[in-house]
């Protein structure tokens, strides 16, 4: 197998520092201190309630929800999926650097873009109704190979959902051309795919459909 190309050797953008990137990350909301945790005080069906909703792993802690992975999701909650995510991956360097790319309102949105030119996040799980044709196949590893035959530098990336419900790893790729990694999404299995770029000062997203290579949805974001 063709052998992982680094983030940090993708095209940055002249003068640019990561280690200067905004720094975007948040708290999470409700997330509790390991001491409060071990604190003796803290009655045991206060941390039953917090494990329950915080330490299961990725994913829903709302049942009703919990059959999101068995159940055909509608095309435009597959559309918003792409403007709806933050895309996090390690910058190599030093220090290393945890890069984010997150879905933002226009008025948050920022210029702040460290690469040299539009970067394609691409998903590797396919549609229900695909599945069975990914049966066998690495997706991740497959679509990486095929942009380094294509001559695109790529790199594994994990995307989250803005309310947590999901996780995915996806491939993050130079968009030099528009239409590889079109064509390499649709190869692979997905029905759209997003360019981040700077555009009139801001990041923007554009979800793209793979079928026709047509801008379907327009959304903004930020890299920190």
């Amino acid at each position: 197998m063709s052998p992982m190309i680094p983030i940090g050797e993708l095209p940055l953008a002249a003068g640019c520092n990561p280690q200067q990137l905004p720094d975007f990350a948040p708290p999470v909301p409700g997330v509790r201190s390991w001491r409060w945790l071990a604190d003796p005080e803290v009655p045991a069906e206060e941390k039953a309630a917090y494990r329950e909703q915080f330490c299961r792993g990725y994913g829903t802690v709302d049942p009703e929800q919990r059959g999101l992975l068995v159940e055909e999701v509608p095309t435009e909650d597959v559309i918003l999926s792409h403007l709806e995510q933050d895309v996090v991956c390690e910058l190599a360097g030093a220090p290393a650097i945890t890069l984010r790319f997150s879905a933002v309102p226009e008025e948050e949105s920022a210029a702040d873009f460290p690469f040299d030119g539009p970067v394609a996040v691409i998903g590797t799980v396919p549609p229900l109704q695909r599945a069975v044709q990914a049966l066998g196949r690495s997706l991740p590893d497959d679509l990486i190979r095929y942009l380094g035959d294509a001559g695109l530098r790529s790199r594994s990336a994990i995307g989250v959902d803005l309310d947590r419900r999901w996780l995915e790893r996806v491939v993050l790729a130079e968009a030099a051309s528009t239409h590889i990694v079109t064509v390499a999404a649709k190869l692979h299995l997905q029905p759209y795919l997003s360019i981040w770029r700077v555009a009139d000062g801001r990041t923007v997203v554009e979800v793209v459909d793979v079928t026709d290579g047509q801008v379907v949805a327009r959304g903004f974001g930020r890299v920190g």
